[in-house]
């Protein structure tokens, strides 16, 4: 009989685990233990490597996941339960696992052999298969007497994972640290005091990074560390998912899932997330080269922290900038310290001596000469030092760096130096273009100062060597080394889009790049709207296509009205519609004056906007696309409905309906545009064409497993039923799409559907739980900041509200909000609402 360790893996360990609780599959309210935390405590991994571990099970369809209300935590968490194959094959696992023999030790000493399966049945305490297999040593042997009923249930419900976990690839790791000792020192004890931020102010190259660096390794093994590095017009989104996967190893996934979920995290609940998160963990967060990121989302972010601090027990945040404004406040409204400055100046004499090594004598005159020109400045005196020892020095700092340090180098040095200032971000020693081994070569400008290594490994130059090395770079060599890098970007597959498409502006491919913009607009978006912006700004029109630069401006205008800049869309679509109709392209204009129409009609110039929509359906039906002229004939109807024409906008929803039985096999790409047209055909009381249409709609969604789609059209459908008073489908239709809320990912989406089924239960005749579903709509179109669909939310809570007081503060500020979004129409729709209130009075 062999007594050994069984060694079922992490997966079939799983299956054990979540064996136990299939009953709760449909339950509202699950057990802690079917949740991350709760598997990785049972089968003993760190929770950031259940989503890893569960994959497999999930693509053999063995294993479901779904949000979930989970026993004794407040928000919805990730759960996963077995399915029946998945139950059926976890009984196999059950079996053989619990023949396999053990060695057992019981309290009073004796050793018994047995198997798993029985030592669960001889414990004094509950214990199962899975229990056992987590406490069994190597040898094959399970020591109940180091066991208890209170140890297990403890080990099985903790809920912070103890291990300390360091993110600090990007931290470079200085050659010599000199000075700063005092600073170091008072910065240490105010972060050991108690929570608190500091705000470390310093030049280019005066040590703020090398300072960080030695932060860093004080608070080493005594806490969780987060180093994140701002680059070049990055926006918060690098920040706020460089967090999100430290604080899910740290202790929960709360902020990942958000993250997941949310094309547009907000500043307010990233942060409010991250110090629940941090609430009990010991942990200190290192955000340099704050003064690179021009999203003001970050600093939102930093700032929600700092105000929030003290809800936490041991976190510290230490924001290194260029900038000496006071960019986080230093007291708050009650005079408590909230940021406590730390501005860096030069180092002083006796400190500058010590980074001159190179020099074996330096008299007085000499030693003056050279600070007076650095300032005590370290990364100065640092290329000083090991530049050259001659006697010849220079009035300024960028000349004595021009004529003795970088004329003095190599050609393989200058190759390599260049190459590394091309880059925005570190880089791996493979990918420098360089024929040879670049180690010696690399090694060499480290030790020089010129190059720093990170944590990572990775190669990269400090800002001011950049600035001196790119402005006497030659531009053919500057153009090559920006199109070696396009080359690394390529294929790189972490964050490389906004890198390569930047790389192709520098080294000419402009059309490229263009092209690029319009064959990835989505993807791109979801990176970060702000880079995008600046990207297009540096395009040269002149060296793009024509139709390219039509393409990219539509594409600009509809990320600008993403933003609620519908005065920029609209002067880009405006261009880019000229351009497009000059060249004939009669698809793009006919996209173009959609986009136009959508404008129009924000403005309140419907007339405009139907004659725009009308040249744009002959674009559309000429060229048999379906979809968007389906589309346009929902908008039409929605215009004239509004504008108490019910005959004409009954002929643009007929219209609608033939061109979705036209489209044959292709209609599953009309199914958004078919629950329109439910919707469109219900408000004109056209109930039996709305009835078909949505049924319609529901079909094609569940056939291509749309989960947004498919929760849409069961809101329809249960307004549908409600209408017809027929409450029990009604409710059945309203739960159908409840439940499907947790698989949408699009929070916009999350919020459409959320309006949707306050309108099937205000058709029932429940405007208690219409208002509740209201404002749950409310908060999350605030946490994604979708202010046209805030303004809609609170205009439906001013229809809706039982309390006049309440109805009245709902529709000003829907007011407020379409005001400030220039919906000249949707403002006097609200006022119109306004002034039947203060009749009623």
């Amino acid at each position: 009989m062999s007594l050994t360790h069984p060694k079922p893996g992490v997966q079939e360990r799983i299956m054990l685990h979540l064996r136990d609780y299939g009953d709760h599959r449909e339950s509202v309210e699950v057990p802690f233990s079917v949740s991350q935390m709760g598997i990785a405590n049972a089968v003993s991994i760190a929770r950031s490597n259940v989503p890893r571990a569960i994959a497999g099970l999930r693509e053999q369809g063995q294993l479901i996941e779904r949000q979930a209300h989970v026993t004794g935590v407040a928000r919805k968490r990730k759960a996963y339960f077995l399915t029946d194959e998945g139950l059926r094959a976890s009984d196999e696992i059950y079996r053989t696992i619990c023949q396999h023999p053990i060695r057992l030790i019981q309290s009073n000493e004796d050793e018994a052999e047995a198997t798993i399966g029985e030592s669960c049945d001889i414990s004094p305490f509950p214990l199962r298969v899975v229990d056992v297999i987590r406490y069994l040593l190597e040898d094959g042997t399970l020591d109940l007497r180091q066991l208890s009923g209170d140890l297990v249930a403890r080990d099985l419900t903790k809920s912070i994972e103890k291990q300390l976990v360091t993110m600090t690839t990007d931290l470079p790791r200085p050659t010599r640290f000199f000075g700063r000792a005092r600073e170091l020192e008072s910065m240490v004890g105010l972060l050991d005091a108690r929570p608190t931020c500091l705000l470390v102010q310093g030049i280019a190259g005066i040590g703020k990074t090398a300072l960080a660096y030695q932060l860093v390794q004080e608070f080493t093994h005594r806490r969780n560390l987060l180093y994140h590095r701002c680059q070049d017009r990055e926006s918060s989104k690098a920040f706020i998912e460089s967090a999100a996967d430290w604080v899910s190893q740290v202790s929960d996934t709360s902020l990942a899932d958000y993250v997941a979920a949310t094309p547009a995290p907000r500043a307010k609940e990233v942060a409010r997330l991250l110090l629940e998160s941090l609430a009990e963990s010991p942990a200190l967060i290192v955000i340099d080269d704050h003064h690179k990121v021009s999203d003001e989302d970050l600093h939102e972010i930093v700032l929600h922290l700092v105000r929030g601090l003290e809800m936490t027990d041991e976190l510290g945040v230490v924001v290194l900038t260029r900038s000496f404004r006071e960019i986080l406040p230093s007291k708050d409204s009650e005079g408590a310290i909230l940021t406590l400055a730390f501005p860096l100046e030069g180092l002083d004499p006796d400190a500058c001596r010590n980074l001159l090594t190179s020099f074996s004598e330096l008299d007085p005159a000499q030693f003056q000469q050279i600070y007076a020109i650095t300032r005590g400045h370290p990364l100065a005196l640092e290329l000083v030092n090991k530049g050259a020892t001659t006697s010849t020095y220079h009035g300024t700092l960028e000349k004595y760096v021009e004529t003795e340090i970088l004329a003095r180098l190599t050609s393989a040095q200058k190759r390599v130096l260049s190459a590394l200032c091309i880059f925005r971000e570190p880089i791996p020693i493979e990918e420098i273009p360089f024929e040879g081994d670049a180690h010696d070569v690399i090694e060499d400008l480290v030790s020089r100062g010129l190059a720093r290594v990170s944590d990572g490994g990775n190669f990269d130059v400090h800002d001011l060597v950049r600035e001196f090395v790119l402005r006497g770079m030659d531009p053919s060599l500057k153009r090559d080394l920006h199109t070696h890098a396009i080359k690394h970007y390529r294929t790189s597959s972490s964050r490389g889009d906004l890198e390569l498409l930047h790389h192709l502006t520098f080294s000419g491919g402009h059309d490229e790049a263009a092209r690029m913009v319009v064959d990835r607009a989505s993807e791109l978006i979801r990176i970060g709207q702000l880079e995008l912006i600046d990207i297009i700004a540096s395009l040269d029109a002149n060296l793009v296509s024509p139709r390219t630069w039509s393409e990219v401006q539509m594409f600009l205008g509809d990320m600008l009205a993403l933003k609620g800049d519908w005065d920029g869309a609209e002067l880009n679509y405006q261009s880019a519609f000229e351009q497009a109709e000059q060249l004939g392209v009669e698809r793009l204009v006919a996209k173009l004056q959609s986009r136009r129409a959508d404008i129009d009609l924000h403005r309140g110039r419907t007339t405009d906007a139907l004659d725009k929509h009308a040249i744009a359906l002959k674009g559309y039906e000429k060229h048999a696309e379906h979809d968007l002229a389906g589309r346009t004939y929902t908008n039409i109807g929605a215009i004239l409905r509004q504008k108490g024409d019910n005959k004409a906008a009954l002929e643009a929803y007929q219209q609608c309906k033939k061109v979705i039985d036209s489209a044959g096999s292709s209609s599953h790409h009309l199914v958004s545009t078919s629950l329109l047209l439910a919707r469109g055909l219900l408000e004109l009381g056209e109930v039996e064409f709305a009835r078909e249409a949505a049924f319609q709609a529901h079909d094609l969604s569940v056939v291509i497993e749309d989960q947004a789609l498919i929760a849409r059209s069961h809101a329809v459908l249960g307004r549908l039923h409600a209408r017809g008073d027929d409450q029990s489908l009604a409710l059945h239709h309203y739960s159908e799409a409840l439940d499907g809320l947790s698989d949408i990912g699009d929070p916009r989406s999350v919020v459409e559907v959320s309006l949707m089924l306050g309108e099937v239960l205000i058709d029932s005749g429940n405007l208690d739980g219409a208002i509740e579903r209201y404002r749950e709509a409310l908060a999350m179109a605030e946490e994604n900041d979708l202010r046209m669909l805030m303004g809609e939310i609170l205009a439906r809570l001013g229809g809706t509200h039982p309390d006049r007081k309440q109805r009245t503060e709902d529709l000003n500020r829907a007011l407020t909000l379409f005001r400030g979004l220039g919906a000249k129409n949707r403002m006097k729709e609200v006022q119109a609402q306004v002034h039947r209130l203060l009749m009623q009075a």
